[in-house]
């Protein structure tokens, strides 16, 4: 296998990691707001406000942008 065979590869498993932490995110922001909803402490509205934020969720989606634009110049090469 070749080098840029390689990248790409290794950028897929990162790519698929990516997604998962972001399920894993949208996971915990459910649960947050469950327990938000249900009064159960401070600490986990502010949670919430961390968690739920748009900006993180913005984040993501720019890093597998940045990942795929990647693989594309990569399988270009």
């Amino acid at each position: 296998m070749d080098i840029p065979q390689e990248l790409i590869e290794i950028y897929h498993l990162l790519r698929h990691q990516q997604e998962r932490i972001y399920e894993l995110h949208k996971s915990l922001r459910a649960v947050t707001e469950v327990l938000h909803k249900h009064g159960l402490g401070s600490e986990y509205a502010q949670s919430y406000e961390a968690i739920g934020s748009s900006e993180v969720a913005l984040d993501y989606d720019g890093r597998l942008r940045l990942i795929d634009e990647t693989i594309r110049s990569l399988m270009d090469a």
